[in-house]
């Protein structure tokens, strides 16, 4: 059904053959709804028959006893007598005589359960979160709302640790600015979302005809579910041909009058997003790596190297260094105002690290009660640990044309320190 629906296809059974397995029907009733109706395979039937035949070692009979393979054929054929007639030619079977007495009546088809156990993918790549709408964070009355609710989640923030602090701190955050702001709604919308008005009202339509069809099963709620559906799908490809043909023409218009911005906008609503490659990277053996968890165990280990490498330098060169003057300012605690300024310099219209708060929301609260428990937060860190959370950092690939770089993307909580002197 997933791949049906990738390539538009929506299909609407009235019957469906399958094998005599109770979870294929259990899950064909989930997905198609009681009112596809389920029959079995005669195929698999007469193969479940010759089973049994073979499990009784009645093999060789079966193939020597005339008599033997018309009743087995018998027992096959009552597939096709009506559902209320079957006991009655289940009794002429078992009550029949034979003149040779060669055969055995009394054995039935054997029905066997399977047990399907779903498999667990392991991904490397960890599910993110949505993505806020930082285009509604220049609206005052949002702002507002955006500051009272931070405040109410801000009131019993925890102080034991940093690690604690931090994780409260960013809940209270991201939840309020996401019940505030909003989630961002995809740039290019598809042909369902453009044709949602009146999709919602065929896909309520057939929602009711359903639910009536289960209040009272009958010829006539049937028809009406039938004919619901049918109308949601004939509406469902309608919608999905229109917003083609318009996007195509968009296309069209836009070459022939020059526009070729407008052009390669289209196309990309056509072609969705560009794909994500990754830049190869080798090992200390000079082997390349293409997988993302291997890439990411080798940046681990040359760091590791890196920064546990130790250096000799002579004591001339040593000498020859000029001394700089000592700093102590910068062993001070940053103040608030400093704090102000970090927030300040942060670029807008950044992509979110790990902790999926984007700076403009940051921005947004400066002028309220997180600003200080921001300050709080950092001073906590300056004389203890750093939590975790504001550690890590994205591993982002960007290539060019003549080089392939690789950058960190950190939350935004890492460049509220003091920036260093030039």
């Amino acid at each position: 059904m997933d791949h049906c629906h990738e390539i538009e296809l929506y299909p609407d059974p009235t019957v469906i053959i399958v094998d005599f397995e109770q979870a294929i029907i259990q899950a064909i009733s989930n997905v198609f709804g009681p009112e596809t109706r389920t029959q079995g395979c005669f195929y698999h039937l007469t193969q479940s028959t010759w089973r049994k035949i073979q499990d009784l070692g009645l093999t060789n009979h079966y193939k020597e006893s005339e008599n033997f393979r018309h009743f087995c054929g018998q027992i096959d054929s009552l597939a096709f007598i009506p559902v209320e007639d079957a006991p009655a030619g289940m009794q002429l079977l078992t009550t029949r005589s034979y003149h040779s007495a060669d055969c055995d009546t009394d054995h039935s088809l054997v029905g066997c359960k399977v047990r399907l156990q779903p498999k667990q993918i392991h991904r490397s790549k960890q599910t993110g979160y949505p993505r806020i709408n930082t285009a509604r964070t220049k609206m005052p009355d949002l702002c507002k709302r955006f500051a009272d609710s931070t405040e109410e989640a801000l009131r019993d923030c925890p102080t034991n640790s940093a690690e604690e602090r931090w994780n409260h701190i960013r809940g209270a955050i991201y939840n309020s600015a996401m019940d505030t702001f909003g989630k961002r709604e995809r740039q290019n919308p598809d042909w369902f979302e453009a044709g949602i008005t009146k999709l919602e009202l065929a896909i309520a339509d057939k929602r009711k005809a359903l639910l009536n069809y289960k209040r009272e099963p009958s010829e006539k709620t049937l028809a009406a579910l039938r004919k619901a559906r049918n109308d949601a799908q004939r509406l469902a490809r309608r919608s999905a041909n229109d917003y083609w043909l318009s996007l195509c023409q968009s296309i069209q218009l836009s070459a022939d009058c020059g526009n070729i911005r407008a052009m390669y906008d289209n196309m990309k609503k056509a072609f969705g997003p560009s794909i994500t490659k990754i830049a190869p990277l080798k090992t200390a053996s000079g082997d390349t790596i293409t997988d993302r968890g291997k890439q990411m165990e080798r940046w681990a280990e040359h760091y590791q190297e890196l920064y546990s490498r130790e250096n000799v330098v002579s004591t001339a060169t040593v000498e020859k260094c000029k001394a700089l003057p000592l700093m102590e300012e910068l062993d001070v605690p940053p103040s608030i105002d400093e704090l102000g300024k970090a927030i300040d310099s942060l670029a807008s219209g950044k992509a979110p690290g790990n902790d999926g708060i984007p700076p403009d929301v940051v921005k947004a609260g400066k002028s309220t009660v997180l600003h200080h428990h921001l300050h709080e937060l950092l001073l906590q860190c300056w004389e203890g640990t750093i939590p975790q959370g504001m550690r890590d950092a994205n591993i982002i690939t960007k290539e060019t044309a003549a080089t392939a770089t690789t950058t960190a993307e950190y939350p935004f909580s890492v460049p509220l320190g003091r920036p260093s002197p030039e």
